[in-house]
């Protein structure tokens, strides 16, 4: 079992989430968007003084899932995908590019983990590959 001094390469920091909301704002005005369903991932290549080279958000729109119980369910299943694919994804990458992500549920009904695994790593591919 790893102590909280000694933590693996698979854990999400907080700086690695997106909370700026200028750069949230030119994601959805000057950012890519393409749809892996049962969400669609925005991204952007951009420049912030982090030590993480990628951002992420994740966003369950509350019309489609009044239950908070469930929107927090699929927001933690998505950066779990997340979380566990980073690392391959952060190889793919060049050193010199950072990149504001952020995922929008857009399915009206829960997907499995297995789908959101699938199609995270699909999404996280296109964008290396962009």
């Amino acid at each position: 079992m790893l102590s909280p001094m000694n933590i693996g390469p698979n854990t999400l920091k907080k700086e690695e989430r997106l909370k700026n909301p200028i750069i949230i704002g030119d994601l959805f005005k000057k950012g890519l968007a393409k749809s892996f369903f049962p969400f669609r991932a925005f991204f952007l290549k951009t420049q912030f003084s982090s030590s993480s080279p990628v951002r992420f958000a994740v966003s369950v729109p509350k019309r489609n899932f009044p239950r908070a119980v469930d929107r927090n369910r699929i927001k933690r299943q998505i950066r779990e995908a997340y979380r566990l694919q980073k690392d391959h994804f952060l190889k793919q990458l060049n050193g010199q590019d950072t990149y504001a992500i952020m995922f929008v549920y857009i399915s009206k009904e829960q997907a499995t983990y297995q789908q959101i695994e699938k199609n995270v790593a699909k999404c996280l591919k296109h964008i290396s590959n962009h």
